[in-house]
């Protein structure tokens, strides 16, 4: 190490080389001039970039003495650069750039951003030197700078920004003319005012009409609740008693919907530009007649430029081709020398940041032969399928011919093994000229990977062929669907067509007309709900279908789904049977509506898919889940019906999708009762999983997790120490229906037989112990549960209620029940639920309340001391409406349209009316409207009348649509009477 002083600054030397220094010495000073007050560091563009100088400013900034950054570094700049940066360290190196900004470490290790300004020279033994000036930089200072100066250039560039929440109609100022804000403090934040002010005082009049409509809340709304993009707009406007041209901007902000209609609103001063412009089309004007004069004499030119690319091609410098295949990101160039069948010089490649040597990768030093070069390449790298390619291609004979007939570029794809024997994709390309001086053919061989892009290519066009065939599978579905839709719908309008024709020529007959109009509503729920299944599909495909959560039971919820399909299993005389395993938590929390339809969608299949006298089960099964007070439930519905082929099975979730058999072909369906039913399972976070053989069956495990739900039931009947005897002939059924007694807080006893039963019920009566309720199997040998109740009315005189557990349906067996003295009945199998509404009949009436409703009850109800205002635009539906509501004494005043209802509302004496129910959909003004411009009305009824919406649209944002209008109430079209009859109870009693 040695030290010497340039223009003071001390620098250490790496190497004793005088003539080093001498060279290089009016470079150094001439870097530090330049630079100032920076580090300078020296080196050799050989392997590692090894050292011969470095300042003591540079050293400082890195806070190393030499011998320390000598050690660190063991003399070579390469390893001074950070890690991470080194590729591009040396990618720049490759390119010759004069100027690049990396990181090097320091003492701790850390990165420190630096600015280096290159120059290079050359040692009289011709090793390539390179001298820099390294300058550190501030990123922090300069971005936090920028930061404040584009904040200062966005107020200065506006002369308004506000904040306006269109459903409050209110806007907040962050900035305005200062002039303007005295009449913005006298409009208190009101947005209808503020556009009116705007409008009138500052905007020039023939801009008015179009800046008021567009800046309107009900427009601003319409736009940006449809997608819309951001508004822009120009205008003149007066700022400080002068016309200006300024650009509206107003853009939606925080997830713009319905409940949360906030924008910003910018002002921004555009006169420059518009002066701009103003000048730009005169120079315009202007220069277009210099333009057309010139225009010849540019097609000359460039008719010459054409005539001297040939040449120029020819005559190209072998550094300037070398300059380009560096700049388009070679793997690695080279030059050969084809008149001589030389490789001069090695050349590199660039793999994971490091420079490799290529020649001894095929076992060749420079100077080699061409030709031996491309050979042993061609066998040891590229791929067998593409070697004769490459060879025909790259041979000294081929290259020399191709010139010779004026081809200066020649290109060819190959794949060869890249890092780690990777499949690689090369493209080399080959630029031919002649050197000025020897008057040799040189080659300028440039290889460039193009892997990831021919993969995607690749990978685009499989993409475009799946969805080729994925469009084509999806219109030959929605034909087959469009065609058997058609069918389906057909079938139950012809059945309502015919049967009301029928029922016309019967009027005399009433039973008959009484069968026709059964048939006619049978035909119009069917045809209802193929139209909510498009309406569920096209909801679920828009992702607008929405979840409710409410308390049910489990059972209760299976019971209904049983009762709801049985007349079609019935029909085929098929055995459906509920169980459950290992169920502790029966209430739970959930969308049971929409549970419901997703079970409903198979269950139905599976009754449908199974002959007749078929067997369907019914499984409940909850285990564990991870979330807390949450069970993971399992509905395994699992039939013997006709089952079906793997093949299907992977497609049977698409939509319109069916099986093509011969026996299911008069089997009306839209194909979309399973992907509905999917859809709302995996949106509840669960799943759906169906196992299929043809000819034996198939089981769909249904998994969903629901929230438990606090028992509370309990609470309110007195079933606490009461004691039940169970009667049946299986021990086991006898001792888990214990196990459930005494979860309900009761004494369960038990015997296996009709004879037990009635002994054991003498022997209470003789010792004075009081029995609750006698559980008793309907089927049991020897005294089956039938005469074991009149044996027990008979010889025991006891009173206590019995309730007979069977799977049979208590239609069919409880006239001979209830004459043997039988009080109620539970279906098999037991549970919690079910016991309960059962002792629920069979406690003292203080104990608990019932209550009872029925679809020919409406007609008792006298509500003719009451007024109703029905609006409703159809005619057909105003009249059906009119005509049951009218059975109960009520008054009915109608209405055709919103704006209609509005009108008598506020023609009437105030109490006038006493409810309203509102149509949603109407001409003129719609349900919602109407019932704002009710609720506005300055009148104390006006704002307490009970409202209630009348419409098809039953989804949730439905309904919350209809509360946040001021509807207290929403009914789903078409009206259920039952639920008709309890909304008219609660609000006219």
């Amino acid at each position: 190490m040695s030290k010497r002083w340039f223009y003071q600054e001390e620098l250490f030397f790496a190497q004793e080389d005088d003539s080093l220094r001498e060279i290089n010495q009016d470079k150094i000073i001439d870097m530090l001039n330049k630079n100032g007050a920076v580090g300078v560091v020296g080196g050799f563009y050989e392997e590692g970039f090894p050292i011969y100088f470095i300042s003591a400013f540079a050293l400082n900034n890195i806070g190393m003495t030499f011998e320390q950054f000598m050690e660190t570094t063991g003399g070579k700049y390469l390893e001074a650069v950070y890690a991470e940066d080194r590729a591009s360290f040396i990618r720049g190196c490759a390119r010759g750039e004069s100027s690049n900004e990396y990181r090097i470490q320091n003492h701790a290790g850390e990165g420190i951003w630096v600015q280096e300004e290159r120059t290079q020279s050359v040692s009289d033994d011709g090793r390539k030197i390179w001298i820099s000036a390294v300058r550190l930089t501030d990123e922090a200072r300069r971005s936090s700078q920028l930061n404040r100066e584009a904040f200062q250039m966005l107020q200065d560039s506006y002369f308004r920004i506000s904040a306006i929440n269109l459903n409050e109609n209110a806007i907040t100022d962050m900035k305005i003319v200062d002039s303007e804000e005295m009449e913005v403090e006298r409009l208190h934040g009101d947005y209808k005012k503020t556009l009116e002010s705007c409008a009138n005082n500052y905007v020039e009049e023939k801009d008015r009409e179009s800046f008021t409509n567009i800046m309107s809340a009900e427009n601003l709304k319409s736009v940006f609740l449809h997608g819309g993009e951001p508004i822009y707009f120009n205008y003149h406007r007066l700022v400080d008693g002068e016309w200006k041209w300024v650009r509206s901007k107003i853009v939606p902000v925080d997830h713009f919907s319905e409940a949360n209609a906030r924008v910003m609103w910018y002002v921004r001063n555009i006169s420059e530009e518009k002066a701009k412009e103003a000048e730009m089309t005169d120079k315009l004007l202007r220069t277009n007649a210099e333009l057309v004069q010139a225009k010849q004499e540019l097609e000359e030119a460039n008719r010459r430029i054409n005539e001297s690319n040939v040449a120029l091609r020819k005559t190209l410098s072998v550094e300037e081709q070398y300059r380009h295949a560096i700049i388009s990101e070679a793997v690695f160039v080279y030059n050969v020398n084809v008149s001589k069948n030389l490789i001069e010089q090695d050349f590199y490649e660039v793999r994971d940041g490091q420079m490799i040597s290529v020649l001894p990768m095929v076992g060749l030093q420079a100077p080699c032969d061409a030709d031996d070069f491309f050979f042993r390449w061609s066998k040891e790298m590229v791929f067998p399928e593409d070697r004769e390619l490459f060879i025909q291609t790259l041979n000294t004979r081929h290259l020399l011919e191709a010139y010779e007939r004026g081809e200066t570029e020649l290109i060819v794809e190959v794949e060869t093994a890249g890092s780690d024997d990777a499949p690689q994709i090369l493209r080399y390309t080959i630029l031919l000229t002649k050197d000025a001086e020897s008057g040799d053919i040189l080659a300028l061989n440039n290889a460039k990977d193009i892997t990831e892009t021919r993969r995607k290519e690749r990978d685009a066009r499989r993409a475009l062929l799946d969805a080729y065939e994925a469009a084509d599978r999806a219109s030959s579905a929605k034909t087959d669907f469009l065609s058997k839709m058609s069918h389906d719908i057909r079938t139950p309008l012809n059945a309502i067509i015919g049967m009301t024709a029928i029922a016309g020529t019967r009027l005399e007959d009433p039973e008959g007309v009484a069968e026709c109009l059964g048939k006619i509503s049978s035909a119009s729920r069917h045809l209802l709900s193929l139209v909510n299944e498009v309406l569920d599909m096209s909801r679920i495909e828009a992702g607008t279908m929405s979840f409710n959560e409410e308390n049910f039971n489990l059972f209760d919820m299976v019971d209904n789904l049983v009762r709801m399909t049985a007349s079609e299993a019935e029909g085929k005389r098929q055995n459906v049977e509920i169980m459950a395993h290992d169920l502790v938590h029966e209430n739970v929390m959930g969308d049971i509506m929409r549970i419901q339809q997703a079970l409903m969608g198979v269950l139905t299949n599976s009754i449908r898919y199974t002959p007749e006298e078929g067997d369907i089960g019914i499984s409940i099964v909850e285990k564990p889940s991870t979330q807390s007070h949450t069970g993971c439930y399992e509905f395994i519905i699992q039939d013997n019906g006709i089952g079906m082929s793997e093949e299907f099975l992977e497609r049977i979730f698409e939509p319109f999708e069916r099986a093509e058999d011969v026996r299911i072909n008069k089997i009306n369906g839209t194909g979309l009762g399973l992907t509905i039913s999917r859809n709302i399972i995996q949106m509840m976070g669960g799943d759906i999983k169906i196992e299929s053989e043809q000819g034996i069956g198939t089981i769909v495990t249904v998994t969903i997790p629901l929230k438990y739900r606090e028992e509370d039931q309990l609470d309110k009947l007195n079933l606490e120490g009461r004691t039940v005897l169970v009667v049946d002939d299986s021990r086991f059924i006898c001792e888990s229906t214990c196990v459930l007694l005494q979860k309900l807080g009761m004494k369960g006893e038990w015997v296996l037989s009709g004879e037990e039963a009635v002994a054991r019920v003498i022997e209470k009566k003789q010792k004075g112990e009081e029995l609750f309720a006698i559980l008793l199997d309907w089927s049991m040998p020897g005294m089956n549960g039938l005469d074991t109740a009149k044996a027990i009315r008979r010889h025991a005189q006891s009173e206590v209620p019995i309730a007979v557990v069977s799977s049979f349906d208590w239609v069919d067996i409880e006239m001979e029940a209830r004459v043997a003295g039988i009080d109620g009945y539970i279906m098999k199998p037991l549970y919690k639920n079910r016991l309960i509404n059962t002792f629920k009949g069979f406690l003292p009436k203080e104990d608990t309340q019932q209550h009872h409703s029925s679809l020919e009850e409406i007609g008792k109800k006298d509500y003719s001391e009451k007024r109703l205002l029905v609006v409703e635009d159809n005619d057909l539906n105003r009249e059906i409406a009119t005509e049951i509501l009218s059975m109960t004494g009520v008054k009915i005043e109608t209405a055709e349209n919103g704006k209609e209802a509005v009108d008598m509302m506020m023609a009437a004496e105030p109490g006038y009316y006493d409810l309203i129910l509102m149509d949603i959909q109407m001409p003129v003004m719609n349900g919602y409207d109407a019932t704002c411009a009710i609720r506005a009305i300055e009148r104390e009824d006006a704002r307490r009348i009970p409202i209630v919406a009348m419409t098809a649209n039953a989804f949730l944002e439905d309904v919350q649509k209809a509360k946040a209008s001021g509807m207290n109430e929403h009914m789903m079209k078409p009206l259920d009477i039952e639920q008709l009859q309890k909304m008219l109870a609660r609000w006219l009693n």
